[in-house]
């Protein structure tokens, strides 16, 4: 009985190790290189629990592709709903937005212009009773319609021509509606609703073709979609709660793919319609990159050592192995920004930013060491007349509550000629903002505190946000809430728009006190 006893023992400890052996080689085995994607993926379902706990330390804001479903892509009305959010993450947005105690309180309370420096004006609208009995988005809405109602509407880009437009008739797509809006002060009317429509299609289409871009510091690709609209997509480097190193040099940081949609919604919700539409985008490496990748390309993907499938491509920074852009296990998050108009159709000219930085680490740029720099700013074309130095001074504001100190150029449509210099700066690139959440970089304000002016609309449109009924970060995590990639902005960000509006509204009365209302303040009529 006791060899029979021991033979029986022996025998199940071995089929109990070989099934041990058969789990663990199945739990390290990547699922694409199995059967094929689909078959993969089912596997990754039934197996997939010893990736759960290393993809929640790595990257706490994105899926498991166990619960990654098209649900996942819909855009919803209310913030929070319908969307897979960490709990420390949520728990912090919901701490704030809800009036408990926020990470960081700065009080500028008596620092930041008040209504005794606002001049009476027939133009009250803004601050009637009514805009405080309104939710985040009737309220922005009523922003952009309002600054849409009092600028002139500006002459529109005969980007296609007519006769095509009459034959084609409804079957024109979604993007090409957006190029035939596309006008002398803003990329799309306040009241467009192919917007939100394109900003879908960017989500959701299927993807024909994508391909690497040249040029650029950092890895992009150009995706083609079934439609025929091209965007340019930027991955996830990390985490939405990482922030800039502190010995690390804005030129040095990495790009946000978070960065490029708070931004558009940024330049949304204060009405400058100055960005073109940017969407959140998850892909899948093996299906939408890996199989269009060219030789070169393919060269530079590997797996990790925890299955996921990554690549590096080619670019001046962080195109190598160590830096490489990692999915989970081929699924990865980014941001697309929908291709403005070719330059065949409608140039543009690229300028260089007067208060560019030095992009050195040993030299200062001639505004950092020249305190009267405005002043020969000004007597230089294209800033010695027109629009073009208030509308530089409101894209520094911008930059200021996202924090990107990158903007060494920007662009301008030269496009019809009879333009010149009465047309608004394109917003490109701003990949490198919402890098810290409590550092406020005051160098991004110098074109405001060395010119000392400002439009009234944009001083109207930061009291707004000031006094309410509901402060910047309220109504920019609304819109925000409308991408599939919610949330955009966690943790600190938000408090810091709000920290930086006030900030600004504080540079401003300061300007006033030295150098009178009638001097800072710019009414533009509206």
């Amino acid at each position: 009985m006791t060899m029979k006893l021991r033979s029986r023992l022996t025998l199940l400890t071995i089929i109990g190790l070989a099934g041990l052996v058969f789990l663990f080689m199945v739990t390290i085995l990547h699922p694409a290189s199995i059967d094929g994607n689909h078959a993969g993926e089912s596997l990754y379902k039934a197996a997939n629990s010893h990736l759960a706990m290393p993809r929640n330390l790595v990257d706490k804001s994105s899926w498991a592709v166990s619960n990654f479903t098209s649900a996942d892509y819909q855009f919803h009305d209310e913030p929070a709903r319908g969307h897979k959010i960490n709990n420390v993450e949520e728990s912090l947005r919901r701490k704030f937005l809800f009036k408990e105690k926020p990470h960081l309180e700065v009080d500028y309370a008596k620092g930041y212009i008040n209504k005794v420096f606002t001049p009476a004006r027939r133009d009250t609208e803004l601050f009637t009773k009514e805009i405080y009995q309104m939710n985040p988005s009737q309220l922005i809405y009523h922003i952009n319609a309002y600054r849409y109602k009092a600028r002139r509407k500006g002459d529109k880009m005969d980007i296609f021509d007519n006769s095509a437009i009459r034959e084609r008739g409804d079957s024109l797509k979604d993007w090409e509606l957006w190029y035939l809006n596309i006008s002398q002060y803003e990329l799309y009317r306040h009241d467009d609703p192919v917007i939100d429509k394109l900003l879908y299609d960017m989500a959701t289409l299927p993807i024909e073709h994508s391909k690497q871009l040249s040029g650029g510091t950092q890895l992009k690709l150009k995706l083609t979609y079934s439609d025929e609209l091209e965007g340019l997509w930027k991955p996830m480097r990390f985490t939405r709660d990482t922030e800039t190193l502190t010995n690390h040099y804005y030129f040095s940081d990495y790009e946000r793919h978070t960065a490029e949609i708070a931004a558009f919604h940024l330049d949304r919700v204060f009405g400058f319609r100055r960005s073109p539409p940017i969407s959140g985008r998850i892909l899948n490496i093996t299906e939408d990159i890996k199989q269009h990748a060219t030789e070169r390309f393919r060269k530079t993907m590997f797996y990790s050592p925890v299955g996921n499938l990554c690549f590096y491509g080619k670019c001046s920074y962080y195109c190598d192995s160590n830096h490489a852009i990692c999915g989970h296990p081929d699924w990865i998050e980014g941001s697309v920004a929908a291709f403005l108009p070719s330059d065949d159709f409608a140039p543009r000219e690229h300028r260089r930013n007067p208060w560019r930085r030095s992009y050195s680490r040993y030299k200062k740029a001639l505004w950092e060491t020249d305190r009267d720099y405005c002043e020969s700013i000004r007597k230089k074309p294209p800033f010695d007349k027109g629009r073009v130095l208030l509308d530089l001074i409101e894209l520094h504001i911008f930059d200021f509550i996202q924090g990107n100190m990158d903007r060494h150029h920007y662009e301008v449509y030269d496009f019809p000629e009879e333009w010149q210099n009465d047309t608004m700066p394109v917003v490109l690139d701003n990949g490198r903002g919402w890098g810290k959440m409590y550092k406020d970089e005051l160098s991004i304000l110098v074109p405001l505190q060395q010119c000392c002016q400002v439009r009234y609309s944009t001083l109207q449109k930061l009291l707004l946000f000031d006094e309410g009924p509901f402060k910047l970060s309220k109504i920019l995590d609304y819109s925000t809430s409308k991408d599939p990639l919610y949330p955009i902005l966690v943790g600190g960000h938000l408090p810091a728009a709000d920290r930086r509006v006030k900030i600004t509204l504080k540079e401003i009365q300061t300007c006033v006190a030295e150098h009178g209302w009638s001097s800072v303040v710019i009414d533009d009529g509206f």
